[in-house]
């Protein structure tokens, strides 16, 4: 019987998807085929891009033996600890380097490489005329963000929100006078929960309600296993909860309200790296352990359904304003009624914050910060060893374009649904 249900569930989901998901099966997240398919629906505005007279404020060298440089350049096989005695410069002034590894998992993949970079003394980086001194940070190729704005639009936009805000700006990477390309400099997560938010412990979730990695700050780890007995008692108990009572005890562990902002913002976006790509950090509230959560990696955006398909996402959500269904705590605060209302109202207030002024400004900057980089031919050279091959200026501008008016759309199909 339950068999037979199932199926039937299927056949329903099946049929009511619309038709331009059921086209959407590619990997891309806006093509140009879709765009075309979908370009009645959306805003004639469009993005002013102007390129701003800008050039290149943030270069980094990095200086290395011929043999680590080949090496690097592998596909499969490196060692992300191999580096060793290399010089790093940030315009032209040598820095205090303590290590440079390689960092990521999927960028490893690919020849241009991701580096974390551990500094004896701090550096100062002037952004938008105010200086800041770091020490800990990460150089992210951008190897799988399709035209290098993806995840710049999106820290942005979490930045207006108080969500995220981290230190992040463009940089050129340029290995024993090779350039590499175009880089995130970006906050690392455990320097960001523990510098800006005063946290002594952070850990990131991995999928099947389980602990990926934990952080503790200084030499004392005997509160660790508090800590993830704390969050592991979120799936094991609070999740058997129900109304008011599963979203008060919810709300004494957990920033409820910081979460669901995470998943309308998510739902907003077209966020497809989902439950592993978030840590949860311990907030200094007294003796009590609460988490806060660092959102990451937001390359894979601008997606009309989630990894695990539209029609698990129908099964589990229906017509339920979120994205992703792979995790347990998102269906339980989409599921159960009270938490809902209360996930609707923070869905609204992300609506309202998000305006369609701010995206299209968002958008226009972070072109204008581009726009130096992809004027320099060596660059556009470097990017035909990426995920989606070499690019151009042109190119740059219309997947911009697409994805802006995209997100406008979305923007304001969840604006007239709230409303109804």
């Amino acid at each position: 019987m339950k068999a037979l249900l199932s199926k039937r569930l299927i056949i329903i989901a099946l049929i009511t998807i619309p038709n331009f998901l059921t086209q959407a099966n590619n990997e891309n997240s806006v093509d140009l085929v879709k765009a075309k398919e979908v370009q009645h629906t959306l805003l004639n505005e469009e993005l002013n891009l102007v390129s701003a007279n800008k050039e290149i404020e943030h270069v980094f060298r990095i200086t290395m033996s011929k043999d680590n440089f080949k090496e690097l350049s592998k596909i499969e096989g490196v060692e992300k600890d191999y580096l060793a005695n290399c010089i790093l410069t940030y315009n032209n002034d040598t820095l205090d380097l303590k290590e440079l590894n390689l960092r990521g998992k999927s960028s490893m993949n690919f020849k241009r490489k991701s580096f974390s970079v551990k500094l004896n003394k701090k550096m100062e980086i002037v952004k938008n005329e105010e200086v800041y001194k770091l020490k800990k940070f990460n150089l992210i190729s951008l190897s799988m963000d399709q035209n290098y704005y993806r995840n710049k639009v999106a820290i942005d936009l979490m930045s207006h929100l108080q969500l995220f805000d981290p230190f992040y700006t463009f940089s050129e990477v340029i290995i024993n006078g090779e350039t590499q390309g175009i880089y995130l400099m970006l906050q690392k997560p455990k320097n960001y929960a523990f510098k800006k938010e005063d946290a002594n412990f952070m850990l990131r979730r991995d999928y099947a309600n389980k602990i990926k990695k934990t952080y503790y700050q200084g030499d004392d780890s005997t509160f660790k296993s508090e800590y993830e007995k704390t969050f592991s008692s979120i799936y094991n108990e609070i999740l058997e909860m129900q109304g008011q009572v599963f979203y008060e005890e919810l709300s004494k562990v957990l920033d409820v309200e910081q979460y669901c902002t995470w998943m309308a913002f998510n739902f907003l976006i077209g966020n497809r790296d989902y439950t592993d790509e978030v840590f949860f950090f311990n907030k200094a509230e007294g003796d009590s352990v609460k988490f806060g959560i660092i959102p990451w990696d937001y390359d894979d955006i601008f997606y009309e359904y989630p990894h695990e398909g539209y029609v698990i996402r129908y099964l589990n959500f229906g017509d339920k304003l979120a994205f992703s269904s792979e995790d347990a705590l998102d269906r339980k605060l989409i599921y159960d009624y009270y938490a809902y209302k209360k996930y609707l109202i923070v869905l609204e207030n992300v609506i309202e914050k998000l305006s369609n002024e701010l995206i299209k400004e968002v958008f226009e900057t972070s072109y204008q910060e581009l726009y130096p980089y992809f004027s320099k031919k060596d660059i556009i050279k470097a990017t035909k060893v990426d995920k989606f091959g070499k690019t151009s200026l042109k190119n740059l501008e219309l997947d911009m374009q697409n994805s802006y008016k995209w997100l406008i759309q979305k923007r304001e199909t969840i604006e007239k649904t709230l409303n109804q």
